[in-house]
């Protein structure tokens, strides 16, 4: 049991509460090749897609950089822990079912644009992948900015000989 009384303690003012799992313990369920496409496509083990994770920092994560990842989240010893679970209100599940709210896997797969890591990266090249791998959570997959975060356009101005 949470140590909220409900969700509604936890997500006052929300129509939807997401609450990321525990993954200290979720981890060890998973095989390599499992984590892999969870990472890479946002699907679970069990087939279903993920609500809320970033998937469109993942889309772009070179093979290596998942599986070092992946290597990393296999290092961290399980965490015991109680966490509300992810609820959404009645209005939250009625935009849901009209569309006015889609999943971050299902925006990723919409917007997100395909970086294709060259074997012999530029600066530029390392600089643009560091940005689509990290900045797109908080500044949207176009950089334009989201949830009150600013634009990052100018990163995407850089040229090589201006470092």
């Amino acid at each position: 049991m949470s140590q909220y009384k409900s969700n509604r303690e936890f997500y006052p003012d929300w129509e939807a509460g997401m609450v990321a799992a525990n993954i200290s313990k979720k981890i060890p369920q998973y095989s390599d090749n499992e984590l892999y496409r969870l990472f890479r496509h946002g699907i679970k083990k069990d087939g279903t897609g993920l609500w809320a994770m970033p998937a469109g920092m993942f889309v772009n994560f070179s093979e290596k950089d998942i599986y070092r990842l992946i290597a990393h989240l296999r290092t961290i010893p399980p965490v015991e822990n109680k966490l509300p679970t992810t609820a959404f209100s009645f209005t939250g599940r009625l935009k849901i079912l009209s569309g006015e709210y889609i999943s971050e896997v299902a925006m990723a797969r919409r917007d997100v644009k395909k970086f294709n890591y060259p074997d012999n990266p530029t600066v530029v090249q390392k600089g643009n992948y560091l940005v689509i791998t990290t900045c797109t959570e908080c500044h949207g997959y176009d950089l334009r900015g989201l949830y009150g975060s600013p634009p990052l356009l100018i990163a995407k101005a850089y040229k090589e000989m201006n470092l």
